[in-house]
């Protein structure tokens, strides 16, 4: 059993829709859901597995992969936010294309990290 609530998680400046979203992670994995294989299995099906988890879309799925494996080389190209990252950065659709090219270990930090920088 979870031994908080989503009271509880509120107080902690988490919103009520985050809050509901860890709290039903939490009861998931307390009743039994093995969230640890799932940085087992093949990327493309550990997004998809994660993805069924209300409250977890590609962002959250590849940045748990990203921090649960060390595979920096998952892109972010879906998420809103990067997107805005890099538009803002000034890059086209080439300069992308050749950023991944050249620096696909490294490219979901590189995407996370332009999505922290021109968020606002």
């Amino acid at each position: 059993m979870v031994n908080t609530s989503i009271s509880k998680l509120r107080e902690l400046g988490l919103s009520y829709r985050k809050a509901e979203y860890i709290y039903g992670v939490a009861k998931l994995v307390t009743s039994g859901y093995d969230l640890e294989a799932i940085k087992y299995m093949d990327i493309e099906e550990a997004v998809k597995e994660l993805k069924k988890i209300r409250g977890v879309g590609p962002w959250t799925a590849k940045l748990s992969l990203m921090a649960s494996t060390g595979n920096l080389s998952l892109d972010l190209l879906e998420d809103k936010a990067v997107s805005k990252g890099l538009e803002r950065a000034g890059l086209s659709k080439s300069d992308i294309e050749e950023l991944m090219e050249k620096a696909r270990e490294y490219i979901g930090l590189i995407m996370y990290l332009l999505a922290l920088k021109y968020r606002f």
